[in-house]
């Protein structure tokens, strides 16, 4: 049976994000998102030249991967988010991993981990207009080192770089 949108405002944000607790607790925060650009592993062409070559020739360089946006978010209560971006300012120790679960209408789970993860800028709520009727939503910037995926669902995780 469908859930109604006015008793579960939480239905629409498909992309659940979990970090672990600046306290320390080990305990897991969760946010949900609607809109999130998924991990990306690029690699860039070197190239080279020798001798009395016409041509350089390419091979594969530096592998880099692209900043993680996640927007029109939410969060019931915590302010963990701001937090990931405001130890990175302070210089504490700001650097964990965050999971990202896409959640199937069959019930499987894919998450994806962002390995060395800190935050690059959080926007806590949603610009104020007296005129909109949106509930109050997150924007976040992540950057990472590294992620992991599961491609199956289970607990076969692939290292990107690694």
């Amino acid at each position: 049976m469908a859930r109604a949108l006015a008793t579960d405002p939480y239905q629409t944000f498909k992309f659940s994000v979990s970090i672990p607790n600046p306290d320390g607790s080990g305990e897991m925060i969760s946010a949900g998102f609607m809109t999130c650009a998924l991990p990306e592993l690029t690699v860039e062409a070197a190239e080279y030249k020798t001798g009395l070559m016409k041509i350089k020739q390419k091979y594969p360089g530096n592998p880099g991967v692209n900043d993680c946006t996640l927007t029109r978010g939410l969060m019931k209560k915590d302010s963990a988010l701001f937090d990931l971006v405001q130890k990175s300012i302070l210089g504490q120790a700001y650097r964990t991993d965050v999971t990202i679960t896409l959640t199937h209408r069959d019930g499987t789970k894919m998450p994806y981990i962002l390995h060395e993860a800190f935050g690059l800028r959080a926007k806590m709520g949603a610009d104020l207009d007296a005129n909109g009727n949106d509930v109050s939503v997150e924007e976040m910037d992540i950057q990472y080192e590294d992620f992991s995926f599961s491609n199956d669902g289970g607990a076969t995780f692939i290292r990107a770089t690694g």
